[in-house]
């Protein structure tokens, strides 16, 4: 079963991988993070193949695992693509999304906040992404389960946000 965690930029997917990793389960971290820390000089269509290209080998490489969750998923390249290209990259065009992942959660956005490997400049930009993550998963067909932030500090917050996903497994 894989389970992907998505939204956009600033939602809180890497401390709630975090937390499930923290709870036993198998994660896969953000290939785009990895792929953008290692600062190539790359054009953006090299960029979104070279996320593309790592994210289906690391998915590859857990695919034995009953239970995966992945900080975002393929598609999430089909929107920043969308985003950074204005346009899907034709070696995307055939690769079959279909049922590929068993539940993808979306994460309500927090305030965003700018840190080193973040390529977005502001809230705005990054409000934009998420609504494009969202019309992408939803036009490849995929029932979105909408993931609210709950009141609280930030430690309790993601507490309670992963016992939320967790309880919408079965």
């Amino acid at each position: 079963m894989k389970y992907i965690i998505t939204g956009g930029p600033s939602s809180g997917k890497t401390s709630i991988i975090s937390e499930l990793q923290k709870r036993g389960y198998s994660v896969l971290e953000e290939v785009a993070r990895e792929v953008l820390s290692e600062k190539r000089n790359l054009n953006w269509e090299q960029l979104q193949s070279t996320i593309f290209g790592r994210q289906l080998e690391k998915e590859e490489e857990f695919k034995d695992k009953p239970y995966l969750f992945l900080d975002r998923g393929l598609p999430d390249v089909l929107a920043y693509s969308l985003h950074n290209l204005n346009y899907i990259p034709l070696e995307f065009a055939d690769f079959n999304f279909s049922k590929r992942y068993d539940k993808v959660f979306l994460l309500d956005r927090l305030p965003f906040v700018k840190d080193e490997i973040r390529i977005e400049k502001d809230d705005a930009e990054a409000q934009k992404i998420h609504n494009l993550i969202s019309s992408v998963y939803e036009d490849l067909n995929y029932d979105l389960i909408k993931v609210p932030v709950f009141k609280g500090n930030f430690e309790t917050s993601v507490k309670k946000r992963t016992d939320y996903i967790i309880a919408r497994l079965k």
